[in-house]
């Protein structure tokens, strides 16, 4: 192993050196120094007796890479097309780069199976679903950290890698935690330096478990590596301590406080280190078993030092304040000068405080891990003193802890909606349509729905599995039924969609829950991009609420998270106590995070979005190009949350939009440009206007949606069936595409402009008939030999246009005059268009009667009046004086 070089800067020890045989050593015998206070600890059972079928997963993994195995390792289940992983978005795990980020670990897989089952005995005998917390350091294990926390799935796993984040081993480690979704486990880079250590020793994080590889030997030649030792196994109730060869530590003995050459050198290090920290009450067992390594077989030892008692001072806020945190056989209680008992320390062996992740990391978090707890810290309630050793790290989330005098006063957090809905509520007013990105259940839309029957609210949810459970839960209730539910993830190509289409929403809602989704790393979109669908939003609606971090949550993250921030105090000023925030940078945040972060520019999509092969034009210039105006109000209750409500309203806007939603997929290329003007929160205007003729169309009420929309963004099959229903119920009209059909407060509605005074219900019943009579007039035309040929309609309908055929280069587009006939005007059918030609010809044939019958001078005036008749009969009426 060629990775055994760390940044620690000191002595190494490598698989070479372990391939020395060393002194013999007992395979199974223990020992208990209890100081007189302990009783004696039987023997460990051998190795070879622990139930080994479980655990030889790595073997199959890696020694069969072409096949499957791959994806079972660690035992568990991988997360498939069969198995959504559970997180709070049931988004489908990628497995990118899974076998590849397993084989990297290749040259480790022996030493973990053996480890493994030496250590199974001991930690197999809990419940999978135990609240433990366990510390690791060493790159070897770090597998026994990935596979503790996927067996326990409610544990608390810290794995320390004595390496830089940039050096492989903890790139490679790295993947394996993100491919195997370990949300209950950081991964750290640490250097055990002295203030590295000193903070660990002195924080009041007390650990189930800890196991320490090899690389512990590497601070050998400190001349304080026996006291260091000796707090690096105080912090854990149970460690399981890798050891080299005793041949490899001669140079120890010159640290031994009491080296007495009669023992063995084992019991001698771990009683000087332990005794160096004041612990005198423990157990030493060894664990012994073999390994193949790079050149041969190779013995691994490991001990297993469970304390009984001890005690060591901790500081327990950010203050400074020092207390005594004691262990009396597994019972953890913290204790101070001014307090007369104990107390007990329920978090001791079952989390980890924020304090001890970040001291650890010494800023170099890993990216996605700093991500994660930043973003569950801001959704976390409001306590007086928010200092990171009172926030706890357990079961992959943080929380607050009261550690020592109460919680205090909470501010109401994100968990709690029923603050969200009435804030909500009292800033809507009718007729309005409501639209919700990511509604998660519907908490939100049924609230909404139920309070304002007439209103119109659409929700989107990011899965089929919380659509349905939306829906079902509207129909358990019986209603409200004026909320549609819709299921498609929210991407950047559905916004831009939205954007570009006449939709237009009265108000719209962003939760946190769903805008942090948008800010994610896995959402697709980088910076300039998420600035882009913010715009886009804003201009999808008269008014947009974000659910937004309050300046004092904003204030106290980047305090704790980026203490060494401009935005923040300087550490000697820098206080943790909440009524000190928000820092003078943070005031107002809310509103100027929008301000500076919205762009409205709309480039075309790319081409995959619609299966072209190449990019389309990008939108026209001039009337086309898209400017908006908004102004942003910050809405917050008066008992205080730790969010707001952000608030933005459109004052003016001018953007080019399509003929409907997705207008792609059916051809239609005409362009409007869709305005909204506002004066205040009430009062305000939408309206398009046709590209081709300048022709205004007002929107009258901002409260529906168009049936193609809901079609096209996942509307449940069942809601789908109904709206079917309520379809052929309508009136007819000319146009009932989807696009001039809407959903408007629980029921469906026509809405074309030109057509809406006109029902058809009456005509409907004879559209045979009519056909059949067009069909059979144009036989008996036909027969009369006045049938030269068809004249082209809109939509190459058949039979309206037959028999019509002329040289007329008139061009006909109304659905009620359709056909172009030879007298240079437009007929209903080719019957009229016959009719009126056949009564042209009529009179052109009794004129030229009358002329003949007068003479050749009256025929001469009679021909030069007929061509100044002629000019002044046809004009755009297209009919004869």
């Amino acid at each position: 192993d060629n990775d055994n070089d760390n940044d620690m800067g000191n002595g190494n020890v490598g698989d070479a050196d372990l391939q020395q045989d060393g002194a013999q050593w007992p395979e199974h015998n223990s020992r208990v120094h209890n100081n007189g206070a302990g009783q004696p600890v039987a023997k460990d059972q051998p190795a070879d007796d622990v139930d080994r079928a479980d655990h030889n997963e790595l073997d199959d993994a890696f020694a069969n890479p072409a096949d499957n195995a791959a994806d079972n390792f660690l035992d568990d289940d991988e997360p498939g097309q069969d198995q959504q992983p559970q997180d709070e978005d049931n988004q489908q795990f990628q497995p990118d780069g899974h076998r590849r980020r397993l084989l990297s670990l290749q040259p480790h897989h022996k030493t973990f199976t053996l480890r493994w089952e030496q250590l199974a005995t001991s930690l197999l005998s809990h419940d999978p679903a135990s609240e433990i917390a366990v510390l690791t350091f060493g790159k070897d294990m770090a597998l026994i950290a990935a596979k503790l926390a996927r067996q326990y799935t409610n544990g608390t796993v810290m794995a320390m890698l004595p390496v830089s984040p940039t050096h492989a081993s903890f790139k490679d480690t790295a993947n394996v935690f993100k491919a195997l979704d370990l949300d209950n486990a950081v991964l750290l880079p640490v250097d055990l330096d002295k203030p590295t250590i000193s903070s660990l020793y002195t924080s009041p994080d007390l650990f189930k478990y800890q196991f320490l590889g090899l690389e512990i030997f590497g601070l050998v030649r400190r001349p304080d590596f026996v006291r260091v030792l000796g707090q690096l196994l105080s912090v854990a109730q149970l460690t399981f301590l890798e050891v080299p060869p005793p041949s490899l530590l001669d140079t120890l003995q010159q640290a031994f406080y009491a080296f007495d050459k009669e023992q063995r050198i084992f019991d001698s290090l771990i009683q000087a280190a332990l005794a160096s920290v004041g612990i005198t009450a423990y157990s030493v067992q060894p664990v012994v078993g073999d390994v193949a390594g790079p050149t041969g077989p190779r013995t691994t030892r490991i001990l297993k030092i469970e304390i009984f008692t001890m005690e060591r001072k901790v500081a327990v806020d950010c203050d400074g304040s020092v207390m005594n945190l004691n262990v009396d056989k597994g019972q953890a209680t913290i204790v101070s000068s001014d307090l007369a008992t104990a107390i007990n320390w329920p978090r001791a062996g079952q989390s980890v405080s924020l304090s001890l992740i970040l001291k650890m990391s010494q800023g170099a978090l890993p990216p996605s891990t700093l991500r994660r707890l930043f973003m569950q810290y801001l959704e976390m309630p409001v306590h007086a003193d928010m200092c990171p050793t009172n926030i706890l790290y357990t079961k992959g989330t943080v929380g607050y802890d009261a550690a020592i005098d109460g919680a205090g006063v909470e501010i109401p957090s994100f968990t709690d909606k029923s603050v969200l809905v009435d804030l909500l509520l009292s800033q809507l007013k009718l007729p309005f349509s409501f639209l919700e990105y990511g509604s998660f259940e519907g908490n939100i839309s049924m609230a909404v729905a139920d309070r304002f029957p007439t209103a119109t609210v659409i929700s989107i949810e990011p899965s089929q599995k919380l659509a349905e459970t939306h829906w079902d839960t509207i129909k358990k209730n019986e209603g409200p039924f004026n909320n549609v539910v819709n299921s498609i993830q929210i991407t950047s190509d559905l916004l831009f969609k939205l954007f570009e289409s006449p939709e237009f929403m009265r108000y719209q809602f962003v939760s946190w829950r769903q805008l942090k989704r948008m800010m994610a790393s896995n959402s697709g979109l980088d910076r300039n991009g998420f600035q882009q669908i913010l715009g886009q939003i804003m201009a999808t609606g008269v008014t947009a609420f974000f659910q937004m971090p309050s300046a004092t949550v904003l204030s106290l993250a980047f305090a704790t998270f980026f203490p060494g921030c401009a935005c923040v105090p300087p550490k000697q000023e820098l206080s943790f106590q909440s009524e000190t925030h928000p820092a003078p940078a943070f005031v107002d945040t809310e509103k100027r995070f929008f301000a500076e972060a919205a762009r409205l520019s709309a480039p075309p999509p790319p081409p995959y979005a619609y299966g072209w092969s190449s990019p389309p034009p990008p939108p026209s210039s001039g009337s086309g190009k898209h400017n908006i105006t908004v102004r942003a109000t910050s809405i917050l209750p008066p008992d205080g949350v730790t969010w707001k409500l952000v608030r933005v309203d459109v004052a003016r806007l001018s953007v080019q939009v399509n003929h409907h939603f997705d207008y792609r997929l059916d051809g239609h290329d005409r362009k409007y440009q869709l305005h909204c003007e506002s004066n205040s929160t009430d009062q305000w205007k939408v309206w398009l206007v046709r590209q081709k003729d300048g022709f205004p169309i007002p929107y009258e009420r901002v409260e529906s949606v168009t049936l193609i929309t809901l079609l096209r963004i996942g509307l449940l099959k069942e809601i789908k069936d109904r709206f079917y229903g309520i379809f052929l119920k309508l009136p007819l009209y000319e146009d009932m595409a989807p696009w001039n059909i809407v959903f408007r407060a629980g029921s469906l509605d026509y809405i074309d402009y030109d057509t809406r005074g006109v029902t058809f219900d009456k005509l409907a019943p004879y559209a045979f008939q009519i056909l059949f009579l067009l069909m059979n007039y144009e036989r008996t035309v036909n027969d009369f030999g006045h049938c030269p040929g068809h004249a082209k309609v809109p939509m190459d309908f058949p039979f309206i246009g037959h028999c019509a055929k002329s040289d007329t280069s008139k061009s006909c587009t109304e659905p009620s005059k359709p056909v172009p006939c030879a007298d240079q005007t437009c007929r209903s059918t080719y019957i009229e268009c016959l009719q009126a030609v056949y009564e042209q010809e009529q009179k052109q044939t009794e004129q030229r009667k009358q002329l003949e019958s007068s003479g050749p001078s009256a025929t001469h005036a009679s021909i030069t009046r007929h061509k100044q008749t002629d000019l002044w009969s046809f004009g755009e009426a297209g009919r004869l004086s």
